[in-house]
């Protein structure tokens, strides 16, 4: 099975990959979004923990008022 891509598009992917993984500014721009999606993943955990602390507090001083 061939892809039926024009010559001219290999050629151009190959050059940003190669761009991407050989050039200064490319390693920046991988390493920007490897950090980037590491925060997302830690800001997810550390939401979800604080959400259900919260909620978890909130069931035990639910029959305590004020």
């Amino acid at each position: 099975m061939s892809c039926k891509c024009p010559t001219h598009y290999k050629e151009f992917v190959v050059k940003l990959l190669t761009d991407l993984f050989s050039t200064d500014y490319g390693l920046m721009s991988v390493a920007v979004i490897a950090f980037m999606l590491g925060m997302a993943v830690w800001f997810r955990m550390f939401f979800k923990r604080h959400m259900d602390e919260d909620a978890k507090q909130a069931s035990l001083n639910k029959g305590v008022s004020l």
